[in-house]
C-alpha cells in the first residue's frame, strides 16, 4: 500500500484539521472538482482494487461510516450514489438478453426479420425497439465469430 495513496484517501474521506491565522482551528473537507478531490478519489480507488494489502483500517473504518443509516451524530457527511449523467438510463442487461434471443435464433436458421418480430412479440415491445438493440449490441457480439455473445452472468 503505498503512503501517499493512503494519505490522499484519508484526506478525502475524512478531511483535514486546518488552523485559522487567528489560531483557531477548523475541518475542512476538499471542495467538490478540485485537484485534491479527484487526487483523494484515485488514490481511494487505487487502494480498493489493490491485492497487494489489505484494507487499512481507519479507510475502512471512514466508509462504513460515511456508509451507515445510522451514522454516530459527529458524522456531517453522508456517501450518496447517483447516475453519472442525466436523462433516461440505458439497462445493459435488457438490451443484451434481447439481442441474445434475435442472435439465436438467427443462428438457428430464422430471418433477422422473423427472430425480431417473435422477440417483440414475447416481451410485448415495438419491432423497432428489438432491432435497436440488435443492431447495437451486434456491434459488441459479432455474430460472425469474431467475438461470441455470452449468456448473461457468465
Amino acid at each position: 500500500m503505498r503512503k501517499s495513496h493512503l494519505a490522499s484517501a484519508k484526506a478525502f474521506l475524512d478531511g483535514r484539521i486546518d488552523q485559522r491565522p487567528d489560531g483557531r482551528i477548523r475541518h475542512k473537507f476538499q471542495g467538490k472538482g478540485t485537484p485534491n478531490e479527484r487526487e483523494g478519489r484515485q488514490a481511494l480507488v487505487a487502494l480498493l482494487r489493490s491485492f497487494d494489502d489489505p484494507l487499512d483500517g481507519q479507510l475502512r473504518e471512514s466508509l462504513a461510516r460515511l456508509l451507515d443509516p445510522h451514522p454516530p451524530a459527529w458524522e456531517q457527511r453522508k456517501l450518496v450514489f447517483a447516475f453519472r449523467r442525466k436523462g433516461r438510463h440505458t439497462d445493459h442487461y435488457a438490451g443484451t438478453q434481447i439481442f441474445l434471443e434475435v442472435h439465436d435464433a438467427v443462428k438457428c436458421s430464422a430471418t433477422a426479420a422473423q427472430a425480431i418480430a417473435d422477440v417483440a412479440a414475447k416481451y410485448s415491445i415495438s419491432p423497432e425497439q428489438v432491432k435497436r438493440h440488435w443492431l447495437t449490441y451486434r456491434r459488441l457480439y459479432d455474430p460472425r465469430g469474431r467475438r461470441r455473445a455470452r449468456p448473461l452472468g457468465n
